[in-house]
């Protein structure tokens, strides 16, 4: 699913039409405006820590807070909401390092359907310099609604999932592809090296030959050629395999990668998408609830059995 599904090198081998379409599907998001230094919350005091969304990751610090918040036109965001209460006192607020008057946050437009803008957001108190800080996620109106729609249409039929070989627990010597060259079926494709910022802990991937109509599944492994079973970094099932001809790497985009985005995104964490969805700009902070939603439907490990040991054939009834 969450891995790059387009590079120069497929570029060179697509249709001229199909490449025009791909390029036209792609939002160019980069909203998120840059950052000279990480803020944290909340030493100063000022802000509810309970009002916002934390980190969650193991390697990211828990001082790193985030909020979502849907557009809506003519609205702004009172950011004196956010204070703990009784409120300390009135604090100065700096957004993407400007002052701003008053707590009122008027957003300077509405995103993109499917990307965000990423306010930086300070509270201080007048002649201190600690502060509490924070990103405010601005969401296109109707994006919560928008991944519900997709979720439950998503878990009225699951069947798919049953198509899809098992995962191999670890990866073969020398991180090789475990799945023995012999066996009467070959169900996976070679190891690849994973650079991206969808898979945080993942260093190789492995993704299975299409099946069905066009189904795959995604094996992640860690530095260590061990599977990612949960969390962030893990794989999944994809409905779209990113293959080239029948218009797969859409489908992919469109089935698997721009959902998981807008999970992402909903869960508060402060990314978008960059070029045809080949990567995130920013690094993963949290998982929430609708990234696992989106991993009910998604999941890394599916079937029965879910995982067979490296260097054993596959075998399926099915």
């Amino acid at each position: 699913m969450r891995t790059p599904i387009f590079d120069s090198k497929l570029a060179a081998g697509l249709p001229r039409c199909v490449l025009i379409a791909l390029l036209g599907l792609q939002v160019m998001v980069c909203c998120s405006r840059t950052r000279e230094r990480v803020l944290q919350c909340c030493a100063a005091g000022l802000l509810d820590a309970g009002k916002l969304l934390q980190a969650n990751r193991p390697e990211v610090s828990s001082g790193i807070m985030t909020l979502t918040h849907e557009y809506a036109p003519h609205q702004g965001f009172d950011l004196a909401t956010l204070l703990r209460q009784p409120a300390p006192q009135t604090p100065v607020w700096i957004v993407n390092g400007s002052q701003i008057k008053g707590p009122v946050l008027q957003f300077d437009a509405a995103p993109a359907s499917n990307s965000v803008l990423i306010y930086s957001i300070e509270a201080h108190r007048e002649g201190e310099q600690q502060s509490d800080g924070f990103q405010l996620i601005l969401l296109p109106a109707g994006a919560n609604q928008r991944f519900s729609a997709w979720l439950a249409q998503e878990r009225q039929d699951l069947r798919w999932l049953k198509l899809l070989p098992p995962a191999y627990s670890s990866l073969g010597p020398g991180m090789s592809n475990p799945e023995p060259k012999n066996c009467g079926r070959l169900y996976w494709e070679d190891v690849h090296k994973l650079e991206t910022n969808f898979h945080p802990g993942g260093a190789y991937e492995m993704r299975s030959r299409a099946v069905g109509d066009g189904h795959g599944h995604q094996a992640v492994y860690d530095a260590a050629g061990k599977l990612i079973r949960e969390g962030l970094g893990a794989g999944s099932a994809d409905k779209g395999t990113p293959r080239l001809w029948g218009f797969g790497l859409m489908k992919h985009l469109d089935r698997d990668v721009r959902p998981f985005v807008w999970a992402a995104q909903l869960d508060g964490n402060p990314v978008n998408a960059i070029w045809l969805y080949r990567d995130l700009n920013a690094p993963l902070v949290r998982l929430g609830d609708h990234v696992k939603a989106y991993q009910s439907v998604r999941p890394a490990l599916a079937n029965q059995p879910s995982e067979v040991p490296a260097g054993t054939c596959i075998t399926r009834t099915n």
